[in-house]
């Protein structure tokens, strides 16, 4: 029996062994691509791939002087003829299965992403977690040259960026091809990308020297989002409307808001937790949209003299913090009405509760949307006064 049994598992393990290294490449083979940009020029496609050099990013084999990063550019009718051509230039495979920036070119937006998402989403070698943006006012090959001054890998330091920023101020949001596609293809919702910019001029911003100052003359930032409907971009939001629209998807995981205080000055508070609940309701057989937002909150910077032992000043500076929150959710929502693009989801709300009045109201829902009535409902609560139930400045002031 154990002959018998040894005589059947040899075959197979050994196929597994024959086969197992059929797709194996050296690396010395691959150009590791990091960072892709597209850009339509010229009704052509012009793809730049950001590719890592291994022997400088490594501290102990850097040489010093040169780049950590090599930028190939190539254009074709289509993007992956443009991106084979790229071979006529470099002498390696490019190989994208460590990608961590899409830049995708205004132009290119603004006609529509699907074509170009359609390869991300095809192709085995290109991995599905890395994030896509906007490039506003700059082509997209011009954001991958800029060196960067933290990270010796620019695509790394978009990334990083990004999730920080996303985290600690909330002014943008962290877009995977997984959330945009299904964010494009949702019923009721449509999608963002955070926008990045250049600044400086271009050129310099490819120099090493750049990056040796200790203020970069030119460098990159994220500047609030891009608003999509469908696969095409329609505008931009500014940094408070974009705020404004992660306090109404529930995006808010750390930021700061300023308070006035009674009688002049202002109170700095600093978000420890927020959560955003949207609902549908029908109302005289139209749809109503309510917004419940619970936000804590800690005093982190006092610009003015109050008694925070008094409980009329805290209920103060709450007002003041939700009043705050409500004007950016109204212009967030303002913005979006102006451009026709429902991103914060509320006719996925209405298709969810109810989806009769929705298949007779969904070919007219941007019409809807833009007079759809909003309730809101913030409540805001501090916490904690930190290590002082009040500052030093009242004691100046005696």
């Amino acid at each position: 029996m154990l002959k018998r049994l040894t005589g059947l598992l040899a075959p197979l393990l050994a196929l597994c062994i024959v086969t197992g290294c059929w797709s194996k490449r050296e690396m010395n083979e691959l150009a590791i691509v990091v960072g892709i940009g597209v850009d339509k020029i010229d009704s052509q496609i012009k793809v730049t791939f950001q590719v890592v050099d291994p022997g400088e990013v490594a501290p102990k084999k850097s040489s010093g002087g040169r780049s950590p990063i090599t930028v190939y550019e190539s254009k074709g009718d289509t993007y992956l003829e443009a991106m084979r051509k790229i071979t006529t230039k470099s002498p390696r495979q490019m190989y994208p299965s460590h990608l961590r920036v899409l830049v995708i070119g205004e132009s290119i937006a603004r006609e529509g992403l699907s074509e170009i998402l359609d390869i991300f989403t095809r192709d085995w070698e290109h991995r599905s977690d890395f994030i896509a943006l906007v490039s506003k006012g700059s082509p997209a090959g011009e954001i991958l040259k800029v060196l960067t001054p933290i990270d010796k890998i620019p695509a790394n330091e978009l990334y990083s960026s990004l999730e920080t920023a996303e985290k600690k101020w909330a002014p943008v949001s962290v877009v995977t091809l997984d959330k945009l596609i299904n964010n494009m293809t949702e019923t009721g919702k449509e999608s963002v990308l955070s926008a990045v910019i250049l600044k400086g001029p271009a050129d310099k911003g490819q120099e090493r020297n750049n990056i040796d100052q200790i203020k970069p003359e030119t460098y990159l930032q994220y500047a609030g989002l891009s608003v999509f409907k469908k696969d095409k971009l329609l505008g931009w939001m500014n940094e408070s409307e974009s705020k404004g629209y992660n306090y109404i998807t529930d995006n808010i995981h750390s930021t700061v808001h300023k308070a006035a205080c009674p009688g002049g000055g202002i109170a700095v508070l600093d978000l420890i937790r927020s959560k955003t609940n949207v609902k549908a309701r029908m109302k005289n057989g139209k749809p109503v949209i309510l917004i419940s937002l619970r936000s804590e909150e800690n005093i982190g910077e006092m610009r003015c003299v109050i008694d925070l032992r008094k409980r009329e000043n805290i209920r103060y500076l709450e007002k003041s913090v939700a009043d705050d929150i409500r004007r950016r959710m109204q212009d967030s929502i303002g913005r979006a009405r102006d451009l026709g693009s429902d991103i914060f989801g509320f006719g996925k709300k209405v298709y969810q509760k109810y989806p009769a009045y929705w298949k007779q109201a969904k070919e007219e829902w941007t019409s809807v949307f833009r007079e759809l009535p909003i309730e809101y409902d913030i409540q805001v609560n501090i916490r904690q006064l930190g290590r002082s139930n009040n500052s030093f400045i009242n004691r100046l002031e005696d």
